[in-house]
Formats: C-alpha cells, structure tokens, sequence
C-alpha cells in the first residue's frame, strides 16, 4: 500500500474512532452516567530544536460512573464480526487488569461497524486471548447497536467477574 494511502486510512480510522467516542459520551450523559475522558499523554524532551512534546500511551481512555460504581475501559472501533488478539495492546491490558481488583468492571468496548453492535469485552477475557485468536460478537456483553446502546448493562450485578476476586 503506497504511504498517501496508509496515511489518508488512518486519518480515516482516526475520525471514525473520535465519532465513537463523541457518541459515547453523549449516549452516557442521556443515560446518566459521569463519563470522563483521560486526555492523551505527553512528555516534553529536550532535543536538538529545543524542547518538543512527545506523546505517550495513556492507560485507558473512558472512566464511567454510575450509582457508586467505576468502569473503566478502552474504546476501539473496527470493520469486522470479530475483535482480534492483534487489536488488544499490551500495556492498556495490563492497566485494566491492574485496575480489575478496584472496580465494577474493566475492559474494552468495541464498536463492530460492519454489523453495527457495541460489545464489551472484561479485560480477564482478553487476557487469555492466544496470538492469531479472536472474539466474536457473542463472546463479549452486547450492548445493541451504537446509537442505542445501553451503557448502564455495564452496572448490573450480572456482569462476570474473574473468578480470583
């Protein structure tokens, strides 16, 4: 693939990910839920310019609350049926694994564009995810389609915890 056309699909994948995230925040508001966005790291090193802004990973994206309840979560978007081991990044991962023990729930919410559903996938979940495994639509907590998803499925009780907490 010529490098005008990776560039241009990822200005394309960009866009459609802050879509998803701008849904999300206002499908949380109509549904009560405090939704905050942890803003994108930076760090400032000194080079041979001066001073430049470099960006560094961020732990996770979303923190929702509702009723005394915390969340905490990475939003992610893709085309297919299915939400593949080579989607998930490591570090993200260990956070929210990190986080587990503190929380209701920790994991990611994936938007499937290709057949228009939200699903949640808890974070001990992924954590066994093989190389070249996936998951499909049915594996995760399905929260409908992205303009009617119901965030607060996420704070029921029914919501399965790792076994070890």
């Amino acid at each position: 693939m010529p490098p005008y056309s990776r560039h241009r699909s990822g200005r394309l994948a960009h866009k459609i990910g802050q879509t998803f995230e701008t849904i999300l925040g206002n499908v949380s508001r109509h549904q009560g839920i405090c939704c905050i966005r942890i803003p994108d790291g930076c760090r400032q090193v000194r080079g041979a310019k001066g001073y430049q802004l470099l960006r560094v990973s961020t732990p996770f994206d979303y923190v929702l609350f509702l009723n005394g309840k915390s969340i905490v979560l990475d939003t992610k978007t893709v085309q297919a049926k299915t939400f593949t081991h080579s989607a998930i990044k490591d570090h993200q991962l260990r956070e929210l694994n990190r986080c587990q023990p503190h929380v209701h729930s920790s994991g990611y919410l994936v938007w499937h564009r290709g057949v228009d559903q939200v699903v949640f996938y808890l974070s001990h979940l992924l954590t066994v995810l093989k190389h070249r495994q996936s998951l499909s639509v049915d594996d995760g907590i399905n929260l409908g389609k992205l303009n009617q998803m119901d965030l607060t499925r996420l704070f029921t009780d029914n919501v399965p915890r790792p076994i070890d907490s």
